[in-house]
């Protein structure tokens, strides 16, 4: 893009909004016209995307007020703001130039460009989409890239630009970061709430990430739950934004908290009437909070030390679990199949207890930071979920009131019945599985719970039997690798690049010429006071044999440099030959489509 028209991390963000605004909240606002952009609006500027949303449709949108409204925790008049902000910015100029189609015809990644400047675009990804990428999210703590990632890349590569600016959220800033350390074409990266990479990621594209993760900004919610998950790119910008209008768990992942807001919750702009983020408070940065600290660490200590196969076995469970806990249906249905999941994984979840458990004995964690980083991990709002109370009818029903009465005296609990809220049972079977003894009691407590539990659901949850593998695992756990996040192990980067081979001929040839000295130029200097002190005139035949040696020496370097560089050439020239015929066959493809749909 022109000079003029270079974009701010901030209107990056407010951009990537547009890939959240959907047929829903077109919908909302009596926009029934609007249905989400896609390929379809190739050659459309912003401002006529957004033309059904008119005066009316905004103010229907205002009075839905602090309603969310669409599927990324955005209230009506959250909406309202931002799409009259948009109507009203330079982005409004901007033209939709290609998208990547997804599930439900649902676009992962918008292209845009500026009508000025055809050799810059911009390119939004979206958050997560489907399960599929839920899975595909769960499957990046091992995989160095994964089939989203890939499927990103292949996107840049296919897009007409010299230089690309991509930007993302969560999922799509994770995407973003990818093709941004894999692509030559991706000039500068603004991420929002991205999650990280892997250590296999980070090990595998070192040579990259050394040479390109400075072109990584990534921005996060200093509460946001989804950017402490895997590793942070080395050599990246980490900025942590203070939130605005977060009403509830979810919002502190939303896109749109990261723009300063009055408490109206009305968008607040600088003196260009563009949005600010808030990035510092009294001249110092906004540090991360410290639950989500903990529970980063707690991550990089699983990834670092548990060993593949356990690794595998927690990692499946956890997506198999994701895409249950974000499932839309009957809350009563989703809670069974929760547990119904997590009594059919004893391993997987006695494996995923024992590692914390030692993660906190090893860094000294009492039972209140237990508490902090187990509602850091979500189990306040799991507890909403799957918090069940079994009444002491029920419990004189099944036969089990006295049995309860000694638990609950022995515990502290309410004898009136058991109250599973996850926060409190697993808090208080960290500090007890921690503690170095065989805790009969606290077996005999889940025996009981998985009776009435079980009784109450019908569903089996095997609690004694996780307890007690769980209390067998801790102790063979060392956790040497500790908890910090992953580094590039040092490499040399070679640069085969024509203004480095030119560089080296140029050197090539100085040296030629501070060699070319011959034992009749020496002569030259015999009256100068140090000829006769270094005795020049007997090493005339040594220093000529060194000025040939270094002649040879130059010849030779010159001709493998010749060989290297001309493979290195060939090698590139192959593969964007192969590049070349697999971007042709996507447009023969795409064309013989868009015909059919025509037709």
């Amino acid at each position: 893009m022109p000079d003029t028209f270079e974009l701010t991390d901030e209107e990056l963000c407010m951009l990537e909004q547009l890939c959240y605004l959907n047929a829903e909240v077109a919908q909302a606002a009596g926009a029934e016209e609007y249905a989400g952009i896609s390929g379809r609006d190739g050659g459309l500027s912003v401002q006529e995307i957004l033309a059904p949303f008119d005066g009316k449709a905004l103010e229907q949108l205002r009075e839905k007020g602090a309603e969310e409204v669409g599927s990324s925790c955005v209230s009506g008049e959250e909406w309202a703001g931002m799409i009259s902000w948009l109507q009203q910015s330079r982005l409004r100029e901007l033209e939709v130039r290609d998208a990547m189609p997804g599930e439900d015809g649902i676009s992962l990644a918008v292209t845009y460009a500026h009508p000025g400047q055809e050799g810059h675009a911009v390119v939004a990804f979206k958050g997560t989409t489907g399960d599929g990428e839920w899975v595909d999210n769960i499957e990046g703590m091992r995989a160095a890239d994964t089939a989203a990632q890939r499927q990103a890349l292949r996107y840049i590569e296919t897009q007409p630009y010299e230089q690309i600016t991509v930007t993302g959220h969560s999922k799509g800033a994770n995407k973003a970061m990818y093709v941004t350390l894999l692509s030559d074409r991706v000039t500068r990266c603004a991420a929002f709430d991205g999650q990280g990479f892997s250590g296999e990621f980070i090990g595998k594209y070192r040579a990259e990430i050394q040479s390109r993760a400075g072109r990584i900004s990534n921005y996060s919610i200093d509460t946001d739950f989804v950017h402490i998950l895997l590793f942070p790119v080395p050599g990246s910008r980490q900025i942590y934004c203070r939130g605005f209008g977060i009403d509830n768990v979810k919002q502190h992942h939303s896109p749109n908290s990261f723009f300063s807001a009055d408490t109206s919750g009305r968008l607040l702009t600088d003196a260009d009437g563009r949005p600010v983020f808030v990035t510092e408070e009294g001249g110092r940065p906004v540090p991360e909070d410290p639950a989500l600290t903990r529970l980063h660490r707690f991550t990089a200590y699983l990834l670092n030390n548990a060993p593949d196969g356990e690794k595998d076995q927690i990692i499946g469970f956890l997506s198999a679990l994701v895409p249950l806990v974000r499932a839309e249906g009957d809350p009563g249905e989703k809670r069974t199949a929760i547990l119904r999941l997590t009594g059919e994984n004893t391993a997987a979840v006695s494996g995923l207890l024992a590692w914390l458990g030692r993660y906190a004995q090893q860094y000294g964690y009492g039972t209140a930071e237990i508490d902090q980083l187990l509602r850091a991990l979500g189990t306040g709002t799991l507890d909403e979920m799957l918090g069940v109370s079994v009444s002491k009818e029920a419990l004189e029903k099944a036969g089990l009131s006295s049995v309860w009465e000694k638990a609950a005296s022995l515990f502290g609990l309410d004898p009136a019945g058991p109250h599973a809220g996850l926060s409190t049972v697993l808090a208080i079977l960290l500090h007890r599985l921690t503690n170095g003894k065989k805790d009969r009691d606290i077996q005999g407590l889940l025996v009981f719970l998985d009776m009435a539990l079980a009784y109450a659901l019908g569903v089996p949850l095997h609690l004694a039997v996780i307890w007690q593998s769980a209390e067998g695992r801790i102790g063979q756990i060392r956790g040497t690798c500790g908890a910090g996040d992953r580094q590039c192990a040092p490499c040399r980067i070679r640069d085969f690049s024509d203004s480095m081979w030119a560089a080296f001929a140029d050197a090539l040839e100085r040296a030629d010429g501070v060699c070319a000295c011959t034992a009749e130029g020496w002569q030259a200097f015999a009256g100068e006071a140090w000829f006769s002190r270094i005795r020049a005139d007997a090493l005339d035949g040594a220093l000529e044999a060194y000025a040939a040696a270094v002649r040879e020496t130059d010849r030779r370097s010159r001709t493998q440099a010749d060989r290297i560089f001309a493979e290195a050439h060939r090698i590139d020239a192959r593969h964007a030959a192969g590049l070349r015929e697999i971007t042709n066959a996507a447009g023969s493809l795409r064309d013989r489509l868009a015909s059919c749909g025509g037709a």
